[in-house]
């Protein structure tokens, strides 16, 4: 989420420590000085292209074959990138080597990981884009319980986010993608706990029905062993390990013809004991230049990698940087039979050894290989007749497999595409649509020969076992003209679905849940399947993805997005969970609460708004008629009120109860109950949550200091302002001209958002000021930073008010580990609140994590956290740091009230209502 600018008008100019910090920061007002202004900005290649093409007169016939360029670019990757999104090397002449390169290479790949960004990148890059296999790599969940330094998304919106991150590095490297249906419920220490919460048996059999859908010739994955965190890699590894075995054999039918891949290898991360099987270790470099690429693979690796910026995964690099990449050859089929292999001689590759070809004819494929080196040297006409002849020569060949001839024919048809010089682009009239609607579709073709070309419109499919939608066939023959475009209508059918993301399911019960629902990255994109004509010869060409193309005001600059299929009316909530503080003390009010539906209609017009609410519980007004413009989501808001006899009720925390409410279109009549969530990044795809309109309200008894001011300090992304708000509190947002000149005594407290350190500069330079705030009477509330709070420092953090501290790896995961007080009589647990042991109940995700290593006696360190789990045993303070400054107070938060405010976890707001009041 991008930081609101600032103007400076009317205020005194910024002194010279602040013009510097402003330069670091590229947001330099109007009348700074000129020694300071002015960058150059990089400029993507397409925006490069593009003005080449508007450079050149048309007289020197430059700019046609420049612009042909750009189409093909964008035809032949499934249409255009996001404008920030890394453009990766699909000009034809570059794509026309690459195609070649993987008809050269038979075999498949397998890779399975646990996560987003688990993947070797480097790998990946030599294997796909410089060696030509086919990888598909299988990531089990979505990273839903990451962490996100771009933007609020948690829990099933993040893993949109990082699944749209993942498709982008996908696209890039070269590498196929698919996801099962495991939900990433944040770090682990067990392996066990992952079982247990992941179901073993299903997640094995996703992995299983891969293996023989896919049919590898190999399967990679994880490390199965090690001490420490993340053993969610571990467990992703020891299920493959098994599925690797269960899919050669006829157990569970049900998923697919068995299929034994020959071996099966396990990443090593770190040097371990192999010297009882030296030969079975295999390292493969990927530091090597490749020419096409432009880069070596580790580097274009990275540059795939540097999609996962939710991650903090775009990082600075060395020069050329290298790598080498290390497995283990754990498994092999011999036979009937999985073994422990035992080789004569070291491998050098994962396919040293393996009999690989595509046909059962070596003479075929010899004059095929003939046929496509003299077409790597042709040009024109000529390049186009050795395809087509290598094409002739083996459609007829009995192929070694199915797989064989299905990854053969589609490669083939991209370079006869290629060759050819076919460029395809289909755009939709907008982004979203709704079940029933007309569409318009412009299509877009070119061709360097005399074609015929048959498009059918495919829409995202209304079941798993149901056909996907087809619209209507639409027919070009270019008849000696190289373009041809046209727009046609397609209506849309009133039952189809919505085809944008579901919440992936908690738990390992697969109950009536399809894994296949959430297998694909773009889960229910349209698409266009071409089929095309040449001289007699039928290809059936890749489906290409229909987009829409939209302008970023704020840039301005264009984007692309998907055409999905969305509710309408749309009725969601932002949050779930809503806390409803029972205030107790002097002044308290009645109990209520504000809740607020958002509502949309792609058609705008009337939408009425009905809640439904439990006996006892009252709303206002009993419904609601808003009136959004088309495609804007405006808000419903309702006063919520709870039963008297909640008030009266001894227990500090009431009963959850489930609040819903439905939203009719007055013109239409149409209902839902249901709405989306956007989950837009400029490094992406947009992309949307199919999110549910019901509230779960949680009552609790707070009692509150009155009077607070307190001033927020926005860090990489969390719900504080919102949960200050909900305990009374309006959190002034403090910019850089507050920070760093502003007077900070018009603040009691200050709360620094999550990872603050890191992407504020402007907290970092105003550090003195705040410490001498802090000096007179202020209470600095930081939210857990990593390792950018240490600032490079070994011994101490340049940000903490006394020597020896810093930020360490410490973290409590389970969220119902036990908590120790360290200081019963402090305020932080005595006032207004007395914080008791339910207070710790109920938390979600995890406890805390980057714990402050602390050494100096003035903090006191208020609780002991303890994991149960063997990896990561042994007591753990720093979670919870109070540093008494003068006649202030600094308090480090590592407990992971970002996590638990949103979750309208009671304790966790009785807590912080105490941490305010220090």
């Amino acid at each position: 989420m991008s930081r609101p600018t600032h103007t400076y008008e009317g205020r005194r100019g910024p002194t010279p420590a602040r013009w510097a910090f402003l330069w670091r920061r590229r947001r330099l007002p109007q009348g700074a000085p000129q020694q300071l202004r002015g960058t150059v900005p990089q400029l993507e290649p397409r925006t490069l292209l593009l003005g080449l093409i508007h450079m050149f007169p048309p007289a020197l016939g430059l700019a046609p074959t420049l612009a042909l360029c750009l189409t093909l670019s964008l035809a032949l990757t499934g249409g255009p990138a996001l404008a920030h999104a890394p453009t990766a090397p699909t000009d034809p002449i570059r794509q026309f080597e690459l195609s070649l390169r993987e008809l050269e290479q038979p075999g498949r790949i397998l890779y399975v990981v646990a996560h987003p960004d688990d993947e070797d990148s480097g790998l990946l890059a030599r294997l796909c884009r410089g060696e030509g296999h086919e990888l598909l790599l299988l990531t089990l969940t979505r990273g839903e319980g990451g962490q996100n330094e771009v933007g609020t998304e948690l829990f099933d919106a993040l893993g949109v986010l990082r699944s749209r991150e993942l498709e982008a590095s996908s696209n890039y490297i070269g590498n196929l993608q698919r996801f099962s249906r495991a939900f990433e419920f944040g770090y682990s220490f067990s392996v066990e706990e992952t079982y247990d919460l992941w179901g073993y048996e299903p997640i094995v059999r996703e992995i299983v029905a891969t293996i023989r859908d896919f049919q590898p010739d190999v399967v990679l994955t994880m490390w199965p062993g090690g001490p420490g965190g993340g053993q969610h890699h571990q467990a992703s590894a020891r299920m493959t390990y098994d599925a690797f075995e269960i899919a050669g054999t006829d157990r569970w039918p049900e998923l697919g013809t068995p299929h034994r891949a020959s071996r099966l290898f396990q990443q090593v991360r770190r040097d371990i004991d192999n010297d009882h099987a030296p030969e079975r270790l295999v390292a493969l470099e990927t530091g090597q230049y490749d020419a096409v690429l432009g880069s070596t693979y580790q580097e274009f690796g990275l540059r795939g990698r540097e999609s996962h910026q939710c991650q903090g995964m775009a990082r600075l690099r060395e020069v050329m940087p290298t790598s080498t990449s290390r497995w283990y050859w754990a498994r092999e089929w011999s036979g009937s039979t999985v073994r422990e292999p035992s080789p004569a001689t070291a491998l050098d590759h994962f396919f040293s050894g393996l009999d690989l070809t595509w046909t059962d004819d070596p003479k075929s494929e010899a004059k095929v290989a003939r046929l496509l080196e003299e077409s790597r040297r042709s040009e024109g006409a000529d390049k186009l007749r050795r395809v087509r002849e290598a094409f002739e020569e083996l459609k007829s060949t009995s192929f070694a497999s199915a797989s064989r001839e299905e990854t053969w024919r589609r490669r083939f048809q991209r370079l006869v595409a290629l060759s050819a010089q076919v460029a395809i682009e289909v755009r939709a009239d907008r982004r979203l649509a709704a079940a029933g609607d007309e569409l318009d579709i412009s299509i877009g073709l070119f061709s360097s020969e005399e074609a015929e070309l048959k498009l059918e419109i495919v829409g995202p499919t209304t079941s798993i076992e149901g056909s996907p939608w087809s619209g209507p066939a639409i027919q070009a023959e270019l008849d000696g003209e190289n373009t041809w475009k046209d727009t046609v209508s397609i209506q849309l059918p009133q039952s189809m679905e919505p085809s944008i993301a579901r919440p992936v399911p908690r738990g390992p019960a697969v109950g009536d849940v399809d894994p296949r629902e959430f297998a694909a990255p773009t889960w229910g994109a349209f698409y266009a399947k071409p089929t095309l004509t040449l001289d007699g010869m039928t290809f059936d060409l890749e489906p290409v993805r229909i987009v829409n193309q939209e302008l970023d005001a704020e840039l301005p600059q264009t984007f692309y997005s998907d055409l999905h299929v969305v509710p309408d009316p749309s009725i969601r909530t932002k949050n779930p969970r809503v806390p409803l503080p029972l205030f107790d003390g002097p002044g308290a009010g009645a109990a209520e609460t504000e809740i607020t539906w958002w509502v949309s209609s792609l058609k705008g017009g009337e939408i009425e708004v009905v809640p439904s609410v439990p006996p006892g519980w009252t709303i206002e007004p009993a419904s609601r008629t808003v009136s959004p413009r088309p495609g804007a989501e405006v808000p419903a808001k309702f006063t919520l009120r709870p039963p008297a006899s909640l008030r009266d009720d001894a227990n500090p925390t009431g009963p959850e109860v489930i609040i819903a409410a439905r939203a009719r279109h007055l013109e239409s009549g149409e209902e839902s109950r249901v709405g989306y969530q956007r989950v837009e990044h400029r490094h992406i795809r947009p992309g949307a949550l199919l999110v549910s309109s019901e509230f779960t309200i949680t009552p609790f008894r707070v009692e509150m200091t009155s009077g607070l001011r307190v001033g927020f300090v926005e860090g990489s992304g969390d719900q504080m302002p919102a949960a200050l708000n909900v305990l009374g509190i309006e959190a002034v947002p403090m910019s850089d001209a507050d920070l760093l000149e502003g007077d900070l005594d018009r603040f009691d407290v200050i709360v620094t958002g999550v990872r603050a350190y890191k992407v504020r500069e402007d907290l970092a330079a105003a550090q003195p000021r705040l410490m001498e705030w802090v000096e007179r009477g202020g209470t600095l509330l930081v939210q857990y930073n990593k390792f950018e709070f240490n600032a490079g420092e070994q011994v101490s953090s340049p940000f903490a008010p006394f020597p020896e501290t810093k930020v360490g790896r410490r973290r409590v995961t389970d969220p119902a580990s036990p908590v120790v007080v360290n200081h019963a009589d402090h305020p932080v647990f005595a006032q207004p609140n007395r914080i008791v042991p339910g207070d710790w109940e109920g938390w979600v995700q995890e406890r805390g994590l980057y714990f402050l290593d602390v050494t100096d006696p003035r903090y006191l360190d208020l609780i002991t956290l303890e994991d149960p789990w063997p990896l990561n045993a042994g007591p753990k303070g720093g979670a919870l740091v109070d540093a008494p400054v003068g006649e202030g107070h600094w308090v480090y938060v590592g407990v992971g009230l970002f996590r638990q405010l949103p979750a309208a976890v009671p304790g966790a707001y009785r807590l912080l209502a105490n941490l305010l009041a220090l």
